[in-house]
Formats: C-alpha cells, sequence, structure tokens
C-alpha cells in the first residue's frame, strides 16, 4: 500500500502534494509528509484512506524530497 500511496502522489493523482510516505517506527501506522494545507485536507485523507486499506495513517508537515538517492535533500519552500 506504501506503493500504491507513493505512485499516486509521483503521478499527481492525489488531491495535495504528498512528499513523503512511510510507516511508523512502530509499524502502527503510515506516516505522511505533505504541506500545511495537507494535513488538513478532508480530499487528501479520503483519497490515502482508500489506498491505505484500513491502516491509520497520520499527517505531518514535512518538505519535498529533491532526489531519492545517496545525495537526496529537502527543498526549502519558496
Amino acid at each position: 500500500m506504501l506503493d500504491l500511496i507513493a505512485e499516486a502522489a509521483k503521478s499527481n493523482r492525489l488531491p495535495a502534494p504528498v512528499h513523503s510516505v512511510a510507516m511508523l517506527p512502530d509499524g502502527s501506522g503510515i506516516r505522511i509528509a505533505t504541506t500545511k494545507a495537507g494535513t488538513t485536507s478532508k480530499q487528501l485523507k479520503d483519497a490515502v484512506a482508500e489506498l491505505a486499506g484500513g491502516i491509520g495513517v497520520s499527517y505531518e508537515v514535512g518538505l519535498p524530497i529533491v532526489s531519492l538517492d545517496a545525495t537526496a535533500t529537502l527543498s526549502r519552500p519558496k
């Protein structure tokens, strides 16, 4: 399900930006990093809930990841 959310985010099929998606460290659910508006977006929460298949999801404000390799950095908001 992480792959489904990540693919939807990469292809801009979600109603708000998703910067990253990961399992919580204790395995109890999923953490989504998004914009401040995304953390309260009912549309984003509904779309992610459909992809998450009943697994709990938490939302936090995060910065976009510039690249997903050893040189990955977080971009700064403009």
